[in-house]
């Protein structure tokens, strides 16, 4: 319906072109009969013409763009344009429009699950995934799905025996042992997860995620030197990701390098943010008066850190006065 009142409205714009020009000629005609006004009217006569002729391309190029509210396909394509740009949400409406025309196309539910599950609406990427499992039990891919949205459902140990079978099946696939490595974190299961990691690492060496992700498990193993490397390999591969240095703080700090910390920190934020981080992991080590001075730079640099930093500078020089008596 747009279309035609657009294509209307043109119609219109077009005869009002066309009478204009007529009025023109006829007045020139009468009133006007030299050779140069002829020639005149017949420049203007075609300046109209061209003018019409790139209406009606426009017009035809407007009809052309107009999705086919029947077509799946453009619903799919919609759909997938709208994905690559990070608009997951809009991408996933696109979906939804096309699995309503085509519900039992697979490849769709999992482009829809595969959204939700950024989206974090974890029950019902789960529905997804086990519409495509009633059809096509062995799918690995809606099997990993179906893995991710049970370790976010609170579900690990059945989240873990999907994740074994589709190792089992074929060991290559380093996301399902990516998302190992998750399930045995949930459980606290630090030796577990690296060795996970590891393995997905051994399939997939060029994603940072894998080795961020590898590097903090080292860390709550209290493996902190291999924790730092593993996020230093990281930082190379995805140097633009900020929150790994300050997983890297942690872990140097840990490790016993403290100024090198301290820069990790600043690279991950600001100064105020870096003293307040520092400020933290003395506190810990029960050096209270670095921590104290920490907290305070962090509360002069930026009043935004006043709460966190003032209560851990309370605690700290409670501490501090109780370690005195």
């Amino acid at each position: 319906m747009v279309l035609i009142r657009r294509l209307d409205a043109l119609k219109i714009l077009i005869d009002t072109v066309l009478l204009t020009a007529l009025f023109c000629l006829l007045a020139c005609v009468s009133g006007c009969g030299t050779t140069r006004e002829t020639a005149l009217d017949r420049q203007y006569q075609r300046i109209v013409e061209q003018q019409q002729a790139k209406r009606n391309a426009d017009a035809d190029d407007l009809e052309a763009k107009m999705p086919d509210l029947n077509n799946p396909a453009a619903f799919e394509r919609m759909g997938d344009a709208y994905l690559k740009t990070g608009n997951v949400a809009m991408a996933c409406i696109e979906y939804g429009k096309a699995v309503q025309l085509r519900p039992d196309d697979l490849l769709l539910r999992h482009k829809i699950g595969r959204c939700m599950l950024k989206q974090k609406m974890w029950a019902r990427a789960l529905e997804q995934f086990d519409f495509i499992l009633v059809r096509t039990p062995g799918n690995s891919d809606a099997l990993q799905g179906r893995a991710a949205a049970y370790i976010h459902l609170g579900r690990p140990e059945e989240a873990e025996a999907v994740l074994k079978s589709v190792v089992q099946g074929n060991s290559a696939m380093w996301q399902a042992h990516a998302l190992l490595g998750m399930v045995y974190e949930t459980q606290k299961r630090y030796l577990f997860a690296t060795e996970a990691y590891e393995k997905a690492i051994a399939i997939n060496p060029r994603s940072g995620e894998l080795y961020d992700r590898l590097g903090r498990s080292l860390y709550k193993a209290a493996r902190y030197r291999e924790s730092a490397e593993a996020l230093l390999k990281a930082i190379k591969l995805n140097p633009s990701d900020a929150t790994v240095y300050d997983h890297l703080g942690f872990a140097l700090f840990k490790a016993g390098l403290e100024s090198e910390a301290l820069d990790a920190f600043r690279k991950s934020g600001d100064e105020a943010a870096a003293c307040n981080n520092m400020g933290t992991l003395y506190l810990e080590k029960s050096d209270y008066a670095r921590s104290i001075d920490y907290f305070s730079k962090a509360i002069d640099l930026k009043p935004s850190y006043y709460e966190a930093a003032h209560r851990g500078l309370k605690k700290a020089q409670a501490m501090k006065i109780g370690d005195r008596r």
